[in-house]
């Protein structure tokens, strides 16, 4: 429990500053392929915005609502796949935020050295298997999502902007 709340408290020291650098590898199981993207993430409040400059992609989430756009033309996306992607930046803000009521309501927490897993126990684990939170010198270094179809989103923290 100690372990968890200094964990949390360091991470929020690390995370007061709203923009990063991080670069982000996504492994499909069904074609066996990973794509790495690279890209800042800006947390503001009620919500966090997310953009990847190469591909010319932004995705928006605030006050509830996802807002996807590529070439600066906004993009819909399927309800069930919009409800994922929304989940996910969830999960990202509450690990941003420190939110260790949150984080204990939906998750089971696990400390292993410089490694926290996060198992869900909530309607989450329709979607996600695990998170795994790494940290370096006590800082937030890399967020991964295992999620149920076998794919994974690895997201590497370069530094704050």
């Amino acid at each position: 429990m100690v372990k968890i709340i200094i964990f949390l408290l360091l991470l929020v020291n690390y995370l007061l500053a709203t923009t990063y650098n991080f670069t982000e590898v996504r492994y499909s199981d069904a074609l066996d392929k990973k794509i790495k993207f690279q890209g800042t993430i800006t947390f503001v409040e009620d919500g966090l915005s997310i953009k990847y400059p190469k591909e010319n992609k932004s995705l928006t989430y605030k006050n509830n609502v996802l807002i996807y756009e590529e070439d600066d033309k906004k993009i819909s996306l399927e309800n069930i796949q919009e409800k994922k992607v929304i989940q996910y930046f969830k999960i990202l803000i509450l690990v941003h935020n420190a939110n260790i009521n949150e984080i204990k309501n939906i998750f089971t927490v696990i400390e292993k050295n410089s490694k926290t897993i996060l198992l869900p126990i909530t309607s989450l684990s329709q979607y996600i298997k695990k998170v795994e939170l790494l940290k370096y010198n006590n800082k937030l270094n890399q967020i991964q999502l295992f999620l149920q179809n076998n794919d994974s989103i690895k997201i590497n923290i370069n530094n704050e902007i």
